[in-house]
C-alpha cells in the first residue's frame, strides 16, 4: 500500500490559517445586554462623533427656542370627547368597566411578578422583560401621548392601596388608614425626580435589567416605597410627589390631542 505524505505546503497553510482565524474569531465583540433587555450594537462612528453631534443637536434646538419663540402660544382649549353623549360612551365610562380595566391591571403585575420570581430565568422565555420595558414603559407612553392620561385608571399600585383602604375603613369606620404626615410643599415632585434616575440607572446600567427574577423583585421593591409613601403621606400627595410613572406618563398624556375626562 502506497502512502501519500502530506503536502508541507499546505500544512504550513493551515497552521498559518488557524491562527489568523482565531485572531477574527477574538476581534468578534461578544454580545452584551443593555437598554433594558436584548442585544448591545457597538456604534457605526467614533463615540466623540456621536455625543458631539447629540450636543450640537441640543445647543441648536435651545437656540431656535431663545430667538424664534418670543412669545407664549396663543392659549387655546383641547379638544374634548365627552363620552357621556352616546350611549357607547356611557357604557365605557361605566363604573363596572372602569372596575374591570383595573382588576385587569393588577391581574397582569401579579402575573408579571409571579413569572418573573418562579418562571423560566431566560429573558427570552419569560414574559416579565418584554412586559415591562417593551409593552408597559414603551406602550404606556404611546398610549398616554395619544389618549390621554391612561396609567392613572390602571396603576395597580394604587389600586391595590385603594382596595386595602376599603377594606380597613369597613373593618375601622371611622379610623383613617395611614400617618398622615405632611410632605412639605417645597419638596414638589423631587421624589419622582429621585426615583427616576434609579429608574433609568436600572434601564441603562443595570447589568441585570433582563433577569426576570431581580426584575420582579425591582418591581416589589418600588412597590413597597410607593405603598410607604402613601401610607405615610396620603394616596394623593404621594402620587403628586413620589410616584414616578404617575408624573411620566402625565407629561406624556399632555401631548394628547383629546382629552377624556371622566366625572
Amino acid at each position: 500500500m502506497k502512502s501519500r505524505a502530506a503536502n508541507p505546503r499546505k500544512r504550513q497553510s493551515r497552521r498559518a490559517a488557524f491562527p489568523g482565524f482565531a485572531f477574527a474569531a477574538a476581534a468578534i465583540p461578544a454580545l452584551a445586554q443593555a437598554h433594558g433587555f436584548g442585544q448591545r450594537y457597538d456604534l457605526p462612528i467614533p463615540l466623540s462623533l456621536y455625543i458631539g453631534g447629540a450636543a450640537i443637536t441640543v445647543a441648536i434646538s435651545c437656540a431656535m427656542l431663545i430667538f424664534f419663540v418670543r412669545a407664549a402660544p396663543a392659549g387655546g382649549v383641547a379638544a374634548t370627547l365627552d363620552l357621556r353623549r352616546s350611549a357607547l360612551g356611557r357604557a365605557l365610562v361605566a363604573s363596572p368597566v372602569l372596575a374591570a380595566l383595573r382588576i385587569a391591571g393588577v391581574a397582569l403585575y401579579v402575573l408579571v411578578v409571579i413569572a418573573g420570581l418562579f418562571g423560566n430565568q431566560s429573558p427570552l422565555k419569560n414574559i416579565a422583560p418584554v412586559t415591562i420595558w417593551a409593552l408597559w414603559w414603551v406602550g404606556m407612553a404611546y398610549v398616554s401621548a395619544l389618549f390621554g392620561d391612561v396609567w392613572k385608571l390602571v396603576n395597580p399600585l394604587d389600586s391595590i392601596f385603594m382596595a386595602v383602604e376599603r377594606l380597613h375603613s369597613r373593618w375601622r369606620p371611622g379610623k383613617p388608614f395611614g400617618r398622615g404626615w405632611a410632605l412639605a410643599e417645597r419638596a414638589g415632585a423631587w421624589p419622582a425626580v429621585g426615583l427616576f434616575f434609579v429608574f433609568l440607572w436600572m434601564e441603562m446600567a443595570w447589568e441585570e435589567s433582563d433577569h426576570p427574577a431581580q426584575l420582579a423583585a425591582a418591581i416589589l421593591g418600588y412597590s413597597a416605597v410607593t405603598w410607604a409613601g402613601m401610607f405615610a403621606f396620603g394616596r394623593q400627595r404621594w402620587l403628586a410627589a413620589g410616584e414616578v410613572f404617575n408624573r411620566i406618563f402625565g407629561v406624556f398624556a399632555r401631548f394628547a390631542p383629546t382629552r377624556i375626562r371622566i366625572e
